[in-house]
């Protein structure tokens, strides 16, 4: 029974993981659209300008995608 109860939690943990990665992947790929969009560039300078800000910052990288991505709802 006790190993059961392991197992439902592990599995609970994992589809919990698994769903943040999911609103991670498109804050990000939103973020990477919005700076797109406002600065005219390509992907990988967007994708870079956001590296830059979240280093800057001294915040995760999806921390700060989801905060611009919050900008374009």
């Amino acid at each position: 029974m006790l190993d059961a109860m392991v197992e439902n939690q592990r599995q609970a943990d994992a589809a919990a993981q698994v769903r943040t990665a999911l609103v991670s992947g498109s804050s990000i790929e939103r973020a990477v659209g919005v700076v797109m969009a406002q600065q005219k560039c390509d992907r990988a300078t967007a994708l870079s300008a956001l590296r830059e800000i979240a280093a800057r910052r001294g915040v995760a990288f999806a921390k700060v995608a989801a905060e611009i991505a919050a900008t374009a709802e």
